[in-house]
């Protein structure tokens, strides 16, 4: 599958060769419900990569959803982390393309990547 950004919307290529837009307004949703979800457990972003570059604080949010692919990575008090890679223009309860965790992390970031990807499989299968 091939995806190319737009401003508004993720224009996917499928294997029929058939192309279609997403409205990035679903991405936007999945990347906020995610980061909520994170919240609930203890975890906050830190740190975003668009694939090219690095963003810390406020540019951090400025800069989600502004390529085709996002790693968002979250830390607890404890500073134990865990990433998510984001792939725009997947199925959206597919968006969490693969996710790093440490061995403190694993079970919680397995419970985010379930939660998350079956709320979305419900709302848009």
């Amino acid at each position: 599958m091939q995806y190319y950004t737009k401003s508004d919307e993720i224009l996917t290529l499928n294997n029929d060769g058939q192309l279609s837009a997403i409205p990035h307004s679903r991405y936007k949703s999945f990347v906020v419900n995610l980061i909520e979800e994170c919240k609930k457990h203890g975890f906050y972003l830190v740190r975003t990569n668009d694939g090219e570059m690095r963003f810390t604080g406020k540019k951090m949010f400025e800069n989600i959803l502004q390529t085709d692919e996002d790693y968002l990575t979250f830390a607890n008090e404890k500073d134990e982390r865990m990433s998510f890679y984001c792939l725009y223009g997947n199925e959206i309860w597919e968006t969490i393309a693969d996710y790093g965790f440490s061995e403190a992390t694993e079970k919680t970031a397995d419970e985010i990547f379930n939660e998350i990807s079956d709320r979305f499989q419900n709302i848009y299968a």
